[in-house]
């Protein structure tokens, strides 16, 4: 299943009404959120529902690039990612005003994360260290 809501701008409250019903769905493979005004207040429900606590995940794909998720939505994200019942394959976070604090962190969880094979981190604030 294939959820796109690109450049439809629901924000942090469309995608907290969106994240209920992603319990209920197990067989989303692939949504797509660029473009949204999402920040890190949506980030937190979403990554509960469908990566963390969801033994029945099924989502692959998640594409996020030109939100505002910053630092505190990377971290939401990064703690997902350790999950055990994380299944995502591609994570693209383009332009999401991403520092090196919150690369580090994406970077430390995707030690623990055996399923992730891209992520796109392009257009953020990140230095290079």
């Amino acid at each position: 299943t294939v959820l796109n809501v690109n450049g439809t701008e629901i924000g942090d409250k469309g995608l907290i009404c969106l994240s209920k019903s992603f319990e209920k769905i197990s067989t989303l493979r692939w949504l797509d959120l660029r473009w949204n005004r999402i920040g890190s207040k949506g980030i937190g429900p979403l990554t509960l529902s469908l990566l963390k606590d969801n033994k029945d995940n099924a989502l692959q794909m998640l594409y996020l690039d030109g939100n505002r998720i910053g630092d505190e939505g990377a971290t939401c994200l990064a703690e997902a990612l350790q999950s055990n019942f994380c299944n995502l394959k591609e994570l693209k976070l383009q332009k999401n005003n991403i520092s090196d604090k919150g690369a580090k962190i994406l970077a430390q969880a995707l030690r623990e994360n055996n399923s992730l094979e891209t992520i796109d981190l392009k257009y953020n604030n990140i230095g290079h260290e």
